[in-house]
């Protein structure tokens, strides 16, 4: 396709239902997102085929999800418990971990605010606040 040229591609319309903002889809159709309930506030959510799955919190009372490999592992942020923080997650197994708990120890202090996608390596962009600035950073698995 040339510069200013319209695509040849039309898309169609498939509704896929809750959630209410969807901000990731794998190759299998899974999309995560976020919903508001009004009882317990703005949930990370994961919707595979007709299910939609509440993936909960860090401890707050908000959570988003933001991206799903094809794996079926899905990266947010969410507010910790007392509304403290907001950090970054990694969800797998059924279970949501805090990013800023699985960080080898650094030189320089280190806080994953949100993590914003995540591909097939796990490998994972994030928001991080590094000597008093936030930075796009990229957290790489480490297997030990």
């Amino acid at each position: 396709m040339k510069p200013g040229e319209a695509p040849h591609t039309r898309y169609r319309v498939v509704d896929l239902g809750p959630p209410q903002a969807a901000t990731g889809l794998n190759n299998g159709r899974q999309l995560v997102g976020r919903q508001v309930e009004e009882a317990i506030g703005t949930r990370a959510v994961l919707r595979d085929g007709a299910q939609t799955r509440d993936l909960g919190t860090l401890g707050g009372t908000f959570s988003a999800a933001r991206g799903i490999n094809n794996l079926g592992v899905i990266v947010g942020d969410s507010l910790t418990f007392g509304e403290e923080a907001h950090h970054g997650f990694v969800y797998l197994n059924g279970a949501m971990y805090d990013l800023n708990d699985l960080l080898r120890p650094l030189h320089q202090p280190c806080e994953i605010l949100h993590a914003i996608a995540i591909n097939d390596r796990n490998e994972i962009v994030a928001v991080a606040t590094i000597e008093g600035r936030d930075r796009a950073v990229l957290l790489v698995p480490d297997l030990m």
